[in-house]
């Protein structure tokens, strides 16, 4: 018997995880969104994974690029968090990252300023489970903010802070 799904998300919303901006680029467009399953994989060789949804848009950028960064973020980039969550891109807008200060790292992927930290990937591996795709990508580059903020914590449906 499979578990009940309202149940489900109920239990797995009980796991308290930290947030993550990922961010990709190919031919000069720009994009990112939300992510909160996000783990690493492999210290030898430095493998992480990501979790996105099979309908989120990202999906196809990062599969022409094969690149992407992810950003983890404090509890002052929250409006970031529910930007790049949102399903609905404003098409009135050049990229779903306008008005997000980032400056390009070393693979071309968007770094978000003020970022508690960061890492740039190569695609690895993407493997379809259920509705969503697993990116298990090798850490070419990272970096960690000077400035140490609270990480923005997701808890329940809601954000959180430490």
């Amino acid at each position: 018997m499979i578990l009940e799904s309202d149940l489900y998300r109920t239990v797995l919303g009980r796991f308290a995880s930290g947030v993550t901006a990922v961010a990709t680029a190919y031919k000069g467009n720009f994009h990112g969104t939300t992510v909160s399953a996000f783990s690493a994989v492999s210290l030898s060789p430095p493998l992480i994974m990501i979790c996105i949804n099979n309908d989120s848009d990202i999906n196809e950028l990062i599969s022409k690029s094969g690149l992407f960064s992810v950003n983890i973020l404090s509890e002052e980039q929250i409006e970031i968090s529910r930007a790049l969550a949102q399903k609905n891109f404003n098409h009135q807008q050049e990229s779903k990252l306008e008005g997000i200060k980032f400056f390009l790292g070393g693979n071309g992927c968007p770094i978000f300023d003020d970022s508690l930290a960061f890492l740039e990937c190569n695609v690895h591996e993407t493997i379809l489970a259920g509705d969503h795709k697993i990116y298990i990508a090798e850490v070419e580059r990272g970096g960690v903010s000077d400035k140490i903020d609270k990480p923005l914590i997701h808890f329940e449906g809601e954000y959180r802070s430490m």
